[in-house]
């Protein structure tokens, strides 16, 4: 029986993490937070996981390893109907209803976390619910697909929010850069103040130009030669702090919807004003292609002018 009551929070852990996340805890290279979270996946899942972020050059949040999770995960409403399944996962740690109680850190409740489950595998083959097949949600490919995607997409806008940014605005964003110790090279100094300088010492060249073409030139380099290579999070954080419009720079294509599963297809669809009708429900059970259309169809052109979909927000 799970204990649903405890303040042993790394014995909690301890009962369902795997080797791996175990000893990451102890070498404190991820978070009692972040273990929470890995936990409630198979242990075979969390040994993945555990690999891919420790290759990663960045420290992984909570938000976006639970998005992560959730995005990988299968919605239980979408599991075809069988007692035995659903008495099972009543007392799963894979269940995120039940994890939500044990962990303090949690993904959304309704999902189950560990789709090699031989009881969800029976129910698959069984074709039951009028012959529909589950839909799952992003496949492990198709989520590498959209990681690439956003990292591409947060760093061509920040470039060119630099490259757009008045002479004002072009000080702040070198300041958020060199704080942020973000380097400048030798090329740049001698390019821009035709010695070599420390970053303070640019920050201070910078402050006393008086022509902006100069130090547009200069940020026109930082955006090609650190922009590209700074860490993801660091490019995340400047692109809210300085509310960048990625909306703006690329607006949704309403073909996006058909790469969503019917979870992000329906958040999006509420973030537009898009009421749920009967003919996108009877398309909803249907299928997720029909899904899909029905909300595509229903999305007034006029609602996507500087839409940014949450999939790809930083």
């Amino acid at each position: 029986m799970i204990p649903l009551e405890s303040n042993d929070l790394l014995g909690l852990v301890e009962k369902f993490a795997a080797r791996g996340v175990l000893e990451a805890i102890s070498q404190n290279r991820i978070s009692l937070e972040l273990a929470q979270l890995l936990a409630v996946l198979s242990k075979e899942k969390q040994t993945e996981a555990i690999h891919a972020i420790q290759t990663l050059d960045y420290a992984v949040g909570i938000d976006e390893l639970r998005a992560s999770i959730e995005s990988k995960a299968l919605r239980l409403e979408d599991l075809p109907a069988s007692q035995k399944r659903e008495a099972a996962c009543k007392s799963c740690i894979h269940n995120s209803l039940l994890s939500s109680k044990v962990f303090p850190i949690h993904i959304a409740p309704g999902l189950c976390t560990n789709g090699d489950c031989n009881l969800i595998k029976h129910c698959e083959s069984g074709a039951v619910n009028g012959n529909r097949k589950i839909e799952k949600n992003l496949s492990p490919a198709r989520t590498k697909s959209f990681d690439d995607t956003r990292e591409k997409l947060w760093r061509n806008g920040l470039k060119r929010f630099v490259l757009e940014a008045d002479r004002g605005l072009n000080r702040v964003l070198l300041l958020c850069m060199l704080a942020g110790g973000w380097k400048t090279t030798s090329d740049f100094g001698e390019s821009v103040f035709k010695c070599k300088v420390s970053p303070a010492k640019a920050l201070e060249m910078a402050n006393a130009m008086e022509d902006p073409a100069v130090l547009t030139e200069g940020l026109q380099e930082i955006a090609v030669n650190l922009v590209d290579e700074a860490p993801l999070e660091q490019v995340r954080e400047l692109l809210k702090a300085l509310q960048v419009p990625l909306g703006r720079y690329f607006p949704m294509q309403k073909t996006f919807l058909e790469q969503l599963d019917q979870a992000g297809i329906s958040r999006i669809a509420k973030e537009l004003g898009v009421v749920e009708g009967e003919e996108i429900k009877q398309a909803g059970e249907t299928g997720l292609k029909e899904y899909a259309l029905a909300v595509a169809n229903s999305i007034p052109d006029e609602c996507l002018i500087d839409y940014f979909p949450p999939e790809f927000r930083p």
